[in-house]
């Protein structure tokens, strides 16, 4: 795994616990797991740490049945819609690129459809990820903000 971001330094983290050692801007994951980096400036300021990467490639839960956010690219005002037929405890969240939380939303005990005009203007142009997990599986879909 490579960080796309440029930095001074960097620090890679398994499951949200730091990686003695892992401070590249590569890192080649060594189990599974969550893997995500921080990058500092040469002042040591952080970006706050990346959306999470499982490198064992199962990113998609099986209980969500689909998923589409439109338009898309789009100037930050978006309509996300999803369905899942399985009932569980959801999280969505969207992420900027450097992997901080721009929105979070808890669905409890939710099946079903999911519709939702989302405003995004307010953190400026660039690529966002929403993210649906529940405790096992997520699944992610990228939007362009212009």
């Amino acid at each position: 795994m490579t960080s796309t971001v440029t930095g001074a330094t960097y620090q890679w983290f398994l499951n949200g616990n730091p990686i003695p050692g892992a401070t590249s801007q590569s890192y080649t994951a060594t189990q599974n797991g969550t893997y995500t980096v921080e990058v500092y400036d040469a002042a040591g300021c952080g970006s706050g740490q990346s959306t999470g990467i499982d490198p064992t490639g199962i990113s998609s839960s099986q209980s969500v049945d689909f998923i589409s956010l439109y338009p898309n690219p789009n100037d930050g005002h978006f309509h996300l819609n999803f369905n899942v037929s399985e009932t569980d405890n959801y999280v969505l969240e969207i992420h900027n690129m450097l992997g901080q939380i721009v929105y979070s939303e808890t669905l409890s005990d939710f099946k079903g459809t999911y519709n939702k005009d989302i405003d995004l203007s307010i953190y400026g142009k660039g690529v966002y990820v929403v993210r649906l997990k529940n405790a096992n599986k997520e699944t992610t879909i990228k939007t362009v903000v212009y």
